[in-house]
């Protein structure tokens, strides 16, 4: 009712043409168009609901008929088969019945017993192998560790030998050295020794008391 009263207030042709004359354009002219202008938009938006609405009735009612169909269509190939499975059986239990399929049946029941008994034996066997390679694995890796250790501590062992050799050669060496020091030393004093002494004294005397000079070539 406040919209009616105002465009009914904003409509020239309501109040007469003095209202024009005063007025041409009226400050509610321009909401109330807005108004219209979202109420057809509203219309158009439910309109557009509608049709949408009724398309998806329409798809949800056609994929309806489509799973009725399907199920009818299951449901007659399922009868289909269950009488091409009865047929099957009555046309064979005839068969089933005579002394051939008997025997028959009895040689594949033998034939599958000998073959569950080969797959035991054969199951077994492998597990008795696995278990020798296992068994002979851990003895060849025992000892392939035992020899390792052996090696290492001979190794060791020659490596202290080694030490110690060197060691004691190292020793001998300086004693060697030191021992040749000294000789030298001596050596030397005593060619100081020899050159610093006189010749004279050097004559020896005979048992006669008569003394006689010693050359240096060695004659009296």
């Amino acid at each position: 009712q406040l919209f009616l009263k105002m465009a009914a207030y904003g409509n020239p042709s309501i109040h007469g043409n003095s209202r024009v004359h005063q007025s041409e354009d009226h400050p509610y002219d321009r909401p109330y168009g807005k108004m219209i202008d979202m109420s057809n938009a509203i219309q158009e938006l439910r309109a557009m609901l509608l049709a949408e609405q009724q398309q998806r009735a329409a798809e949800v009612t056609e994929l309806r008929n489509e799973v009725h169909m399907l199920r009818e269509a299951l449901k007659q190939e399922t009868q289909n088969r269950d009488t091409v499975v009865h047929k099957l059986m009555k046309e064979l239990q005839p068969v089933n019945q005579t002394k051939d399929f008997d025997e028959l049946r009895t040689q594949l029941r033998k034939q599958v017993t000998v073959l569950e008994a080969g797959l035991a034996d054969e199951v077994r066997d492998r597990r008795a192998a696995e278990v020798m390679r296992d068994t002979k694995d851990a003895s060849r890796e025992a000892d392939l560790r035992s020899g390792l250790n052996a090696l290492c501590q001979d190794l060791a062992h020659h490596k202290t030998i080694y030490g110690t050799t060197k060691d004691e050669h190292k020793n001998q060496i300086n004693r060697c050295i030191h021992d040749l020091h000294l000789l030298a030393g001596g050596v030397q004093r005593v060619t100081q020794a020899w050159t610093t002494v006189p010749l004279g004294n050097l004559q020896t005397s005979d048992v006669n008391g008569s003394s006689a000079g010693v050359c240096p070539g060695g004659s009296k």
